[in-house]
């Protein structure tokens, strides 16, 4: 009987763990403003979004979860109202070519706002605050994406009440966490000097998550010169949290592959205490150009490093560099490595035909 019951859990469901993403926190704003709250070029369109970002988060319950609800639904001495109630909470779930087909008319439907966009200011600040109002986080979530698509094609005035709504939201700390991170996640790229002295203020916050949103947009801005890439240098060297360092050389690397960033990802590499950081910043020195100099100091680093699967990674990284120093650097540690998966790949790539 008891395990009947775990196999009816199991094939109940799903979708009420992926289905919480979407439900509203404890915290979040108060339910959502109704469409009809919206300019009417936009309130169908913003309906049909909500409604499909739903039907995208459905899915199975994760294996962790679906475990402990059969655990709980296997105790014998657990009250029949309980069971039900239990198993009541599941729904059936959405296959995964439901949630495919969602995904590709919510592209669609996220198309249609553009030109009405266009056209109104007051739709740029209106989406930001339905936005905000929205209760469920993962649904919240995914519109904030929608809405950094789509803020190219606001119009100047629009867009300053936007960003001033969303740039408020963010750095508003009586709102819950995930809300702030929204707001930094629809306002897109940095696009004043104003965005970045707001952005650089969140990198001081204590929610690690939100300061990697806000590197994310800083990253964005064109150029990436002055007070965003400032920022950037300095999350890269001291933010406390190894997410956050990692996050900042990939998109100073992203944005700016030149020789500061990449003495700074060398420097990180050798440095820093964490081992993913220093695989974001081998990963990041991909995007760099090279010279002599800076392969003999990529070698030092390798000689020095006690980490196994950090030294792995900078010998890949010097096999892909054609200058003459790589191949040396490749053959010394194919010779000296103390790791022999590191040594004989070194020596593999070391005898590789140069392009």
């Amino acid at each position: 009987m008891s395990s009947r019951v775990a196999v009816l859990a199991t094939l109940l469901l799903a979708g009420a763990c992926g289905g919480r993403g979407g439900n509203a926190q404890a915290g979040d704003p108060a339910p959502a403003a109704p469409e009809d709250s919206l300019p009417p070029s936009i309130a169908a369109s913003w309906g049909e979004l909500r409604r499909l970002s739903r039907t995208i988060l459905e899915g199975p319950i994760p294996p962790d979860a679906l475990r402990r609800l059969a655990e709980r639904l296997e105790n014998p001495d657990l009250p029949a109202d309980e069971r039900v109630r239990l198993l009541g909470l599941l729904a059936p779930g959405v296959s995964r070519s439901v949630r495919f087909s969602a995904d590709t008319e919510l592209r669609r439907v996220t198309a249609t706002l553009k030109e009405p966009a266009e056209k109104d200011p007051a739709v740029a600040p209106a989406l930001a605050r339905a936005l905000l109002a929205e209760p469920m986080a993962g649904v919240r979530s995914r519109l904030a994406a929608v809405l950094a698509e789509i803020r190219p094609a606001f119009p100047a005035a629009g867009d300053a009440a936007a960003r001033e709504i969303l740039l408020a939201a963010a750095a508003d700390k009586s709102s819950t966490a995930s809300l702030r991170r929204d707001a930094v996640r629809a306002l897109g790229p940095a696009g004043t000097e104003a965005d970045e002295r707001a952005l650089a203020d969140l990198l001081g916050d204590s929610d690690a998550l939100l300061r990697v949103e806000a590197l994310r947009s800083l990253a964005g801005r064109a150029g990436l010169v002055g007070t965003a890439r400032s920022a950037l240098e300095r999350a890269a060297e001291g933010d406390p949290e190894a997410q956050v360092r990692a996050s900042a050389l990939t998109s100073l690397a992203g944005s700016v592959p030149d020789g500061k960033a990449r003495a700074l990802l060398l420097e990180r590499l050798s440095a820093d205490k964490d081992a993913s950081v220093k695989h974001a910043a081998a990963s990041a020195l991909w995007e760099v150009p090279f010279d002599s100099d800076a392969i003999r100091g990529l070698a030092d680093v390798r000689a020095a490093e006690a980490d196994p699967t950090v030294r792995a990674a900078v010998v890949e990284l010097l096999g892909f560099q054609t200058l003459p120093a790589a191949r040396d650097a490749l053959r010394e540690a194919a010779r000296s490595d103390p790791e022999e998966s590191v040594r004989a790949r070194a020596k593999e790539l070391a005898e590789a035909p140069r392009r």
